[in-house]
Order: C-alpha cells, then sequence, then structure tokens
C-alpha cells in the first residue's frame, strides 16, 4: 500500500512538473514575446519629462502646428476657476470649459507630482473642453468658438461665486451666460436669450464635449471602460475608444440623461435639463490624422418673440468618479444612474454590494487600509462554514 502510495506521488509531482513546462514555453514564452514585440512598436514614457514632452509633440500630419498648453491658454482672456476640488480658468473665447485640473488628485504618487489634468485649451496636443450654445437656421451672429464674451459680473468662479459672461450677435439678440460651480465637480450654465429685435427667432441649445486626440495610455485598458459613457434612452451606453474610432454613431433621443467620455478614474459629461427631450450623439471626426472624439446633444427648438427672452439651463461635470460623489448628484440633482459611469464589471450584482459594504466600514475606520482588512475577515467569517465543509471533505480524502 505504501509503495503504492509513493509510486503515485512521483507519478503526480512528474506530471505537474510536465504541464508547468509546457505551459511555460507553450502559453507565456509566445505571450511574453508579443508583449515585448508591443512595448517594441510603442515604448511607454518612462518619466514625467517624457510624458511631458509627448503631450506638446505635434503629429507629423497635422495640419496646423500644435502649440504648448500654456501657449494655448494665453491665446484667449480668461476667468479663474478655485474650488477646494477644482483649479483652472474658463476662457471667455467661446466661453468655453477647456482648463481644468483636479487638486485632490496626482499624476503619480511622488510628493512633487502634479495635480490630474482633465480639461486642456484647443490648440495644444490631447486637448479636451466643454462648450455649449446655441443652433438655429438662418440667424445671424450666433456666439461660436471664436466669439469673445464680456464678462460683467464676478471675479473668480468659485462656490457661491458665480461669474456673468454676455454677448450680442447685432442683429437684436442678446446672450447672458451664468456660470456658477459647487465644492466639489459640478459647473452650472444657465444661458438667457433676450430678443430685442423686430422678428421672431427660432433656436435650440446644445452640448459638447470633445477630446482631441488620445495620449499613448488611454484606451488601451481592456478591463475597465474608457471611452464614451452615458446614460441615454433609459438605457446605459458604452463605447471603447477603439470601437468608437471606427464608428461614428448614430442620434439617440433621450429625455434628460446624461453624456460624456470617461477615462479610467475621470469623467468630463454633459447634463442636459432631465425634463428637456434632446437628440444624443456619440460621434468621431477624424482631421489632420487625429481623432476628434465628442459627445453632444441639442434640444428642442423654442421659438423667442421680439420683447421676450428665454432660459436654459445646463450642466458639466469634470472631475474624479467617486462614487459617493456620483451617488449625491442622483439626490441632490436628479441625475439618472450617474454612478454608472464607473465600470462595475459583469458581475456587478456582487461588485457593487461589496464596494457598499467597503465604504460602510470605511465611514466608520476612517482608513481604507484597515477597512480592506475588516472586509476580508468578514468575507472569511461568511464563508467559513463553506471553507469548513471543504477541510472536511479534504481530510476525508487524504485517509481514503
Amino acid at each position: 500500500m505504501q509503495d503504492n502510495s509513493n509510486r503515485n506521488t512521483i507519478i503526480f509531482v512528474v506530471s505537474a512538473m510536465a504541464l508547468l513546462l509546457a505551459y511555460q514555453f507553450l502559453v507565456m514564452g509566445p505571450r511574453t514575446k508579443a508583449r515585448e514585440a508591443e512595448l517594441a512598436r510603442n515604448p511607454p514614457a518612462a518619466t514625467a519629462q517624457m510624458q511631458a514632452q509627448q503631450l506638446t509633440k505635434a503629429p507629423p500630419t497635422a495640419a496646423e502646428a500644435l502649440v504648448s498648453r500654456q501657449t494655448a491658454a494665453a491665446a484667449s482672456p480668461r476667468v479663474r476657476i478655485e474650488t477646494p476640488a477644482l483649479s483652472g480658468s474658463v476662457s471667455l473665447r467661446g466661453a468655453r470649459l477647456d482648463d481644468l485640473y483636479l487638486k485632490q488628485y496626482r499624476e503619480t504618487v511622488a510628493k512633487d507630482s502634479p495635480p490630474v489634468e482633465l480639461l486642456r485649451p484647443e490648440g495644444a496636443q490631447h486637448a479636451q473642453f466643454a462648450e455649449f450654445g446655441w443652433a438655429g437656421a438662418n440667424v445671424p451672429g450666433l456666439p461660436t468658438a471664436a466669439t469673445v464674451w464680456t464678462q460683467t459680473q464676478g471675479s473668480t468662479l468659485a462656490p457661491g461665486a458665480p461669474i456673468t459672461l454676455q454677448t450680442t450677435n447685432g442683429a437684436g439678440l442678446t446672450f447672458t451666460r451664468q456660470i456658477s460651480v459647487d465644492d466639489r465637480f459640478m459647473f452650472t450654465v444657465t444661458d438667457t436669450v433676450a430678443n430685442t429685435g423686430a422678428t421672431a427667432v427660432t433656436l435650440a441649445p446644445y452640448g459638447s464635449v470633445q477630446r482631441q486626440g488620445l495620449p499613448l495610455d488611454i484606451g488601451k485598458n481592456s478591463i475597465v471602460h474608457e471611452g464614451a459613457v452615458g446614460w441615454l434612452g433609459e438605457e446605459l451606453r458604452l463605447i471603447k475608444f477603439k470601437k468608437w474610432s471606427k464608428d461614428c454613431g448614430s442620434t439617440i433621443p433621450t429625455t434628460g440623461g446624461w453624456a460624456g467620455i470617461t477615462d479610467k478614474y475621470w469623467l468630463a459629461a454633459l447634463i442636459p435639463n432631465q425634463k428637456e427631450a434632446v437628440q444624443s450623439q456619440f460621434r468621431v471626426t477624424k482631421t489632420a490624422g487625429v481623432d476628434i472624439f465628442e459627445a453632444n446633444y441639442v434640444g428642442a427648438a423654442r421659438v423667442i418673440n421680439p420683447g421676450r427672452q428665454i432660459t436654459e439651463t445646463q450642466r458639466f461635470f469634470g472631475g474624479a468618479k467617486t462614487v459617493p460623489v456620483l451617488k449625491a448628484y442622483e439626490t441632490t440633482l436628479g441625475v439618472p444612474r450617474f454612478d454608472q459611469a464607473v465600470e462595475w464589471g459583469m458581475f456587478w450584482f456582487f461588485t457593487r454590494p461589496l464596494f457598499q459594504f467597503l465604504e460602510f466600514i470605511h465611514g466608520h475606520v476612517g482608513n481604507f487600509g484597515i477597512a480592506i482588512l475588516l472586509l476580508t475577515v468578514a468575507v472569511k467569517v461568511v464563508f467559513f462554514p463553506l471553507a469548513n465543509k471543504s477541510y472536511e471533505s479534504l481530510t476525508k480524502m487524504k485517509k481514503v
């Protein structure tokens, strides 16, 4: 009996070693060579300086020369943004949100690491920005990206301190825009159009967030979603950058909802009036060898009679995909399913409750390291009966 046991053990060890060697040579070997070839074709940036050089390097096929971020920002008069969570500026040319940093998050774990950059002015490589406006047929002088607005109220955009911008079309229409921001990541844009002319005009509000080209480290994550994201037509819409680049997308009719562009951790999203019927679209435009990714929507047209005015309120979220913050906006602003911007994976029915339990523990202990340890203990306790049965079965098998 003892001889058979030794023989079986030897056979098992030899078989296991043979399987491991076969797996190493037949599976891991080709994978490693493929990975090395991929890194040779697309070497990652090794330092922050190299990353900065890549960001300011113009693509060789660009129709016009790109400039540095600082030069692009200086090309327009600006109003400073300063909140507990954000810093940056609003461009008076186009009244765009195109310069934004997340003060509470860093690019790396180094103490001197710069804050995460979310928005970047057009003209710089990998520009990303949000804009709002009005569309209308046969209406001359509507504000465009080249329109320079006049700042009429406020000095610095901060929580409780909105700014007011104004421009005219020279034909009886006055456009007034008030921009406010909370202490987290939400901007509120309130547009008013007053018609002092002699004829009625028909206008429709729109919102757009664009990303012009992608850095090398974006769009290659096969686990966490990066690309287009939105809750439109009572459905979660997800399009990865690679697929988005090949598919121009289609128009999605919806009432309210939200749409935007997301990285692994960060989100830039448009939020229309939740009672507004809009036509939303994820589209891509290829120009000068650069893919311009855009999430946008157009609201219903409305008539502005002489002597009358209309007002439209839209919002823009620019910040970290922090679940408690997203859930808070669901409650306070009525943004539907906003926490769906976080990639929960195909086992969402398990990962979401587990995360909520982790957040509950963290709320009591105040430290995520301790919270994870306590979560591990709790999971072990819950599954102890199953583990105990497994140990009993192993003991019985050992005796056999």
